[in-house]
């Protein structure tokens, strides 16, 4: 009506279009300290180092590599994600959280862990509860290997 056309939804943005200058940067975005071993202490209260770089890096270059369920289940991991940065879950609250079977969650790990995105830390069972995962955010080569 006033001329204003609405922004391309089909479009999506390349790994060089935003503040990544070359592919070699990739590696940087990850905040490390997110990713290293587990200390004592955990991190200040309130104080959750690079939660937002990681939670964009992955969107923004990973997720398009991403079925629906996959891409659904690194976020529910990632947002049940602790400070010692682990994150406990079993396959049925996660098919519950995500609106899929119990199989399809399964098959959604399994990629995960193939291309690098998840870190089974431990496998869990009915004598031990829930399993506990790491989550990554950025695949082992973003765009190949994946799909």
């Amino acid at each position: 009506m006033n001329g204003y056309e609405p922004p391309n939804i089909d479009a999506r943005p390349s790994p060089d279009c935003r503040f990544v200058k070359s592919l070699a940067e990739l590696d940087g975005l990850a905040d490390p300290a997110i990713f290293a071993t587990p200390t004592t202490e955990p991190p200040p209260k309130g104080k959750t180092p690079g939660r937002w770089k990681t939670l964009n890096s992955f969107v923004d270059f990973t997720l398009r590599n991403l079925t629906r369920a996959e891409g659904f289940v690194w976020l529910v991991l990632y947002r049940e994600t602790k400070p010692d940065g682990t994150a406990t879950a079993s396959v049925g609250w996660l098919a519950e959280q995500i609106g899929a079977n119990r199989s399809t969650v399964v098959r959604a790990i399994k990629r995960l862990k193939a291309v690098g995105l998840l870190a089974v830390v431990r496998r869990g069972s009915l004598r031990r509860g829930p399993s506990q995962y790491r989550v990554i955010p950025l695949a082992k080569r973003a765009g190949k290997g994946a799909k």
